[in-house]
């Protein structure tokens, strides 16, 4: 067990380190390069992040996937790697390539996204690399290698993005154009770090894959391969567009006072589940490893120390947001006290993510990312129905209640879902019983 929280202490280390160097970026970009400009900036990252997830088709999760349950070198020799190289070199890559130039070239050179279309432009135009260093990390995650898997997007990028800031800022040529200019070099930077971080890794990949164009296996059709991934993009969608859906509809139903209340009320209570993120980023690879080889006791055995942690970690932190919420939303100013209760119901949602375990997760990491994604859009249906129905009436409140259901319609369904088929337990109950009943 020590060595568990060693390797957590590692990665929540580098998280942190991460969180800082955001909230660094922030607000070094908010002073320098005026709120207008940032604001266009942020808009056109909202556009960049949406289309990276739908352009990805999660093929690079299915990636991450299947090194981890094959081996680098059986993922490299097997049909799968050689089906998914066709389908990205042939069909992924040009299109991709193809949409950002096209893109790109229609923002600069029609005015088409007004204001935002200079920025539009250079994350059209960057999207190709974005999406290259998702694949780099989808191959060190995969290879268990985590902490290195989010060093170049959530340090590099960030590090280079103040340091790009700072210098247009002292040379004294702030303006949109070279703030897009220092996030291309920034995006592409990052990607060369990923690339650095994991060099032997990638040519141990490429010195196994067999050269004639064989391979071991069942090679999959494209079909297959694109269904299994549009179902891991569906996942990640629907998460972003549920973190997006509160604050638009309470915004437009509500008022900005009221999604001042929600922004805050949503963040403090996700501290409960900080360790949470890091836990799933850890053990994903475990969980695929362990289903691969056909070893459901070992799934089990994972799930209930990610279980443990959750509970541990978290609980404390629950039950001290619940017992104090006037005093946690104080911190950001007097007015915010008023949202204590609609804090108090985020954290309820949050409770009910933490006793259900890992589940969606564990769904994805054993064959079944066709219900995490179904789980995913039920509880985003019942969220936004939900908001349309009591926002109008309580605010904040009513948006913290419908998010609350959603998450207990997710981890509902999810937990039944790898109860029903596999067998598996993801509950705290698990370990009354040793996960498998």
């Amino acid at each position: 067990m020590s060595g568990v929280w060693k390797q957590l202490g590692r990665l929540l280390s580098i998280r942190f380190a991460a969180i800082g160097l955001t909230f660094l970026q922030t607000l070094v970009m908010t002073r320098l390069i005026g709120r207008e400009t940032f604001g266009s900036l942020s808009f056109a990252l909202s556009v960049s992040a949406l289309a990276v997830l739908v352009l990805s088709i999660g093929l690079d999760q299915l990636m991450m996937r299947d090194v981890a349950r094959s081996g680098l070198e059986g993922f490299a020799r097997s049909g799968r790697w050689l089906a998914l190289r066709r389908l990205i070199g042939r069909w992924q890559v040009p299109l991709v390539l193809g949409l950002a130039v096209g893109f790109g070239a229609l923002f600069l050179g029609s005015g088409l996204g007004g204001g935002y279309g200079l920025a539009l432009a250079g994350v059209a135009l960057a999207l190709p690399l974005v999406l290259g260093r998702k694949y780099v990390e989808s191959v060190a995650l995969g290879a268990k290698l985590v902490g290195r898997s989010i060093l170049g997007s959530q340090i590099a990028y960030p590090v280079l993005m103040i340091l790009g800031t700072l210098a247009i800022w002292g040379l004294g040529v702030v303006d949109l154009r070279n703030v897009m200019l220092v996030y291309g070099l920034a995006i592409g930077s990052s990607l060369l770090v990923s690339i650095l971080l994991i060099w032997p890794v990638l040519q141990r990949l490429a010195r196994q894959t067999p050269r004639d164009g064989s391979s071991e296996g069942e090679i999959p059709g494209a079909a297959e391969l694109l269904r299994s991934g549009w179902h891991f993009s569906l996942i990640s969608l629907g998460f972003v567009l549920g973190q997006h859906m509160d604050v638009l509809l309470t915004g437009v139903f509500a008022g900005p006072d009221q999604v001042a209340l929600v922004r805050v009320a949503s963040r403090v209570a996700e501290m409960a589940g900080l360790v949470r993120a890091i836990v799933i980023l850890q053990y994903k690879p475990q969980l695929a490893e362990a289903f691969g080889r056909g070893d459901l006791e070992r799934v089990r055995k994972i799930t209930r120390l990610m279980v443990a942690i959750f509970v541990v970690t978290g609980l404390p932190i629950t039950l001290g947001l619940w017992i104090w919420p006037r005093e946690a939303m104080s911190v950001f100013g007097a007015a915010f006290a008023e949202g204590a209760w609609a804090m108090r119901i985020y954290v309820l949602g949050v409770l009910f993510v933490l006793l259900a375990g890992p589940c969606n997760s564990v769904l994805s990491m054993i064959g079944e990312e066709r219900w995490a994604a179904r789980a995913v859009w039920m509880a985003l249906a019942v969220n936004l129905g939900l908001d349309l129905l009591l926002i109008p009436a309580y605010g904040a409140l009513g948006c913290a209640i419908a998010n609350a259901c959603s998450m207990l319609v997710i981890a509902g369904v999810s937990v039944a879902v790898a109860w029903r088929k596999h067998r598996v337990n993801t509950t705290i109950t698990c370990w009354l019983n040793g996960g498998s009943r």
